[in-house]
């Protein structure tokens, strides 16, 4: 590997409401990749810019390669000049060539049946369900379009070690500020998130005595932060039934688990990277992308892991 490699997380994801004997996620897309057999025909708006297919291929034995990007077509972007002697310089404005668009971010992935591998570059949008559903509602393939939901897969040996050692709390992982709270009681309507912008208000009441001026700026600045856990006090007798209903929910974090950190009996704590079935693996840069041929190599490589540990059944 070269020194200029750069690390990304592969994710391993699964088409779970296709039914892989009669008509599998790869199959459907293939489907649909028959009528849209150029880049033009692969492009859609998507969050305020466009999501494109630029590169697909269906190898045998392996699977449907696919390379998807996102760009603010037409857009310009920045150019920082070198440092100089200058005390101060200015960003110039560079605009794309005709015919082409700077690219924003852009993701990778092999899907294999029902089972897909991808890694995503500058980018954190699910670019891959966002241009699947595109695709097939073009096709007029609705049914499909509305199955596509790539769900991530829980690591066995994380499971496996919350089912021995039992659930003693859920906690908030993520740093929640004043910025963003809002924004999370906007997203989450359950009484969870409810009660959290309940929490943050009682923290300013605790200190409404002090200088409310400098409370605010404090808040502002962030430097004010909640951490939230939900525990199960095992020493109350008659909780037996409640006991085994908080287990069965950390099992079920598991499956969604971003922001949350599991903490077991024995105080071990799962963290949300450590739930779902990934792998660090390293690419080599192309520009703002990355090189294709060996992006696909590894993606392939990491298939063949998941089949040799038991995780993909074929």
């Amino acid at each position: 590997m070269s020194q200029d490699d750069v690390t990304r997380k592969i994710y391993y994801k699964r088409a779970v409401q296709f039914d892989a004997k009669e008509k599998s996620f790869e199959a459907s897309i293939n489907m649909c990749h028959q009528k849209l057999n150029t880049t033009e025909k692969r492009s859609f708006s998507y969050n305020h810019g466009r999501v494109e297919c630029i590169y697909t291929e269906k190898k045998a034995n392996i699977g449907t390669f696919m390379h998807i990007s996102f760009c603010y077509p037409g857009s310009a972007t920045s150019l920082i000049p070198d440092p100089s002697s200058l005390p101060t310089t200015a960003l110039e404005e560079q605009e794309p060539p005709d015919g082409k668009s700077f690219l924003e971010g852009d993701v990778f992935a092999i899907i294999q049946g029902n089972h897909v591998v991808m890694v995503r570059n500058q980018t954190q949008g699910n670019l891959v369900e966002a241009y699947c559903r595109a695709a097939l509602s073009m096709c007029q393939m609705t049914e499909e379009a509305a199955m596509v939901d790539l769900e991530q897969i829980a690591n066995i040996d994380k499971l496996a070690l919350l089912q021995e050692e039992g659930l003693a709390g859920v906690a908030l992982s993520a740093t929640l500020y004043e910025a963003t709270r809002e924004r999370f009681l906007e997203q989450k309507r359950s009484s969870l998130w409810r009660a959290i912008k309940d929490i943050g208000d009682e923290v300013r009441n605790i200190f409404a005595s002090d200088d409310a001026e400098a409370i605010e700026e404090a808040i502002q600045k962030k430097s004010i932060n909640i951490r939230l856990l939900i525990s199960l006090d095992q020493r109350t007798k008659g909780l037996e039934i409640l006991s085994d209903r908080f287990d069965t929910a950390g099992e079920e974090v598991l499956a969604d688990s971003d922001g949350f950190v599991l903490v077991t009996k024995k105080g071990r704590r799962i963290l949300p990277d450590q739930v779902a079935v990934t792998k660090q693996g390293r690419f080599h840069p192309s520009g703002r992308s990355l090189s294709r041929k060996l992006a696909f190599a590894e993606l392939q490589n990491y298939l063949d892991e998941l089949k040799e540990s038991g995780v993909i059944m074929t």
